[in-house]
């Protein structure tokens, strides 16, 4: 389901507090979706990445925009 996709992608977007809070929500998304260790372990570094960079203003305002309805 592309609402899982954008859940993981913008879970590197939050804050380490707000991370905390959602990260059952991530783990039942991976374990519904048979993601195994290996795998976990690459989206983990990935969303590190991501998270490393800096949004646009845009992109700010889609993400805040996209939160709300989660």
């Amino acid at each position: 389901m592309l609402l899982d996709a954008y859940v993981l992608f913008y879970y590197s977007f939050l804050k380490s507090e707000d991370q905390h809070t959602y990260k059952e929500v991530v783990d039942q998304i991976l374990s519904g979706r048979g993601v195994h260790k290996e795998g976990q372990i690459k989206l983990k570094a990935i969303q590190e990445r991501i998270a490393a960079k800096k949004m646009t203003q845009d992109g700010k305002k889609v993400r805040r925009e996209s939160l709300k309805r989660f």
